[in-house]
């Protein structure tokens, strides 16, 4: 949580990732020709930018889930932390918080938590820790005539 309000509070983070874009610019034009539509690089730098929330809120999600809380817990202190985010950077210079970016980084924390539930074979997986519970059916475990 200290690397992401460490660098929420950079009022310079559009400029750093600018060298970013420099080279996916150099790297285009490879491909493009000299001069690729300022368009476009807006837009990749853009998607960049968000890729990186959504990660960094992934791994905070993985972090916070590791620590113990269930997956519903785990992820409702990412979002609730992302909002303290959004709202630490309406106070930063050169910086906006937005309501969208809440929900980018709840997408990077929801996209762990659903491959963490894929990984464990769908959505009625043991939470870690747990003992699960044995049958408590009538009959529960027995043939058809009653016999094991």
């Amino acid at each position: 949580m200290l690397v992401i309000f460490l660098l929420s509070h950079d009022s310079q983070s559009g400029e750093r990732s600018g060298l970013l874009m420099r080279l996916v610019e150099l790297v285009m034009a490879g491909f493009l020709g000299p001069s690729p539509d300022p368009g476009l690089l807006e837009a990749i730098h853009l998607g960049l930018r968000k890729l990186a929330h959504m990660v960094e809120f992934g791994i905070l999600y993985g972090l916070i889930r590791r620590a113990g809380p269930s997956s519903g817990r785990a992820f409702l202190l990412t979002v609730l932390y992302a909002a303290f985010d959004e709202t630490h950077q309406c106070f930063v210079e050169n910086r906006v918080g937005s309501p969208w970016d809440v929900g980018v980084d709840a997408l990077g924390a929801a996209s762990v938590a659903l491959g963490e539930r894929w990984s464990r074979g769908g959505g009625y997986s043991v939470e870690p820790g747990r003992v699960p519970a044995r049958e408590t059916r009538v009959g529960a475990g027995l043939g058809p005539f009653g016999s094991p």
